[in-house]
């Protein structure tokens, strides 16, 4: 082989429109482990095929070796799928499993027409997987926005709930905990809040998630500022749940906000009425 064709080559009738269908797919999958090639495109490359072989079947050319039909196919999906590369090699060497693969291989080649009609029906005209990048842009635009709406909403109550001179305010829990800790404690209490959870941090904290919301809804690096957005989120109605629960207190955001992010929030802050016990902040 040449420097330029050193990779394992997939030869394919490129007049065959169910051989282009699968083609794509795999292509789409190979990582650049597999150079596809027309027989128009190879033929000259590789004069030792007779060009009736490049219509009957694919070709499959790795070094010095070469095989056609499935065993090519199962060849070609062991490389660009090494994972799986043992169980397709041991298909490979089961005899009478080739012996069924290469009567099914020639009736589809031989109907091709009708199976790539078929195909085309039920699967529709490409077989590349879904990347489902649509959903994924819109996904993560609508949770920006409720999260920019549930920080906004905190924003405003922050102070009654948890500021300064709140109902509970949230500092003086974080200075008992770091006394009854010995110190910042992120192991059994993993906050945001240990670096300061007086007024000014609060407002600061959940104005910076809103802004973070505002870049995923632009489309500014969406996963990484998502999830930067998602631990503001988290932390900040966190700290209104375990300081307010000292008290007995509701915590007065919202009800679906406060539902949204009872779960995650009792998770991620690490805090639990047992930990209120043991700490003797309950």
């Amino acid at each position: 082989m040449t420097e330029q064709n050193s990779k394992p080559v997939l030869i394919f009738d490129g007049d065959c429109g169910f051989c282009r269908l699968w083609i794509q797919r795999w292509e789409s999958g190979a990582k650049g482990r597999v150079e596809y090639r027309t027989s128009k495109e190879a033929a000259q490359d590789h004069p030792d095929i007779p060009a009736t072989e490049f219509q009957q079947a694919v070709q499959w050319v790795d070094g010095e070796t070469r095989s056609s039909g499935a065993k090519a196919i199962f060849q070609m999906l062991a490389v660009i799928h090494p994972r799986w590369a043992p169980f397709w090699k041991a298909l490979v060497a089961w005899g009478l499993f080739m012996a069924l693969a290469d009567f099914a291989y020639g009736m589809v080649a031989k109907y091709r027409y009708f199976f790539s009609s078929l195909v085309r029906i039920f699967h529709g005209g490409d077989l590349r997987p879904a990347t489902y990048g649509i959903s994924q842009k819109l996904f993560l635009r609508l949770i920006a926005v409720v999260y920019a709406i549930a920080l906004l909403s905190f924003f405003v109550q922050a102070d009654g709930l948890v500021g300064e001179k709140g109902i509970t305010p949230a500092v003086d829990f974080f200075k008992g905990a770091e006394a009854q800790l010995g110190g910042i404690d992120l192991l059994k209490i993993p906050s945001i809040f240990w670096w300061g959870a007086g007024d000014l941090a609060l407002k600061g904290w959940t104005l910076a998630g809103v802004g973070v919301c505002v870049l995923v809804f632009l489309g500014v690096a969406p996963l990484g500022y998502a999830a930067a957005g998602g631990g503001v989120f988290v932390h900040i109605p966190g700290a209104s749940r375990i300081t307010c629960s000292r008290a007995g207190e509701s915590s007065q955001v919202d009800p679906w906000v406060d539902d949204l992010v009872a779960v995650s929030a009792d998770f991620f802050v690490g805090y639990r009425e047992t930990d209120q016990r043991r700490l003797g902040l309950g």
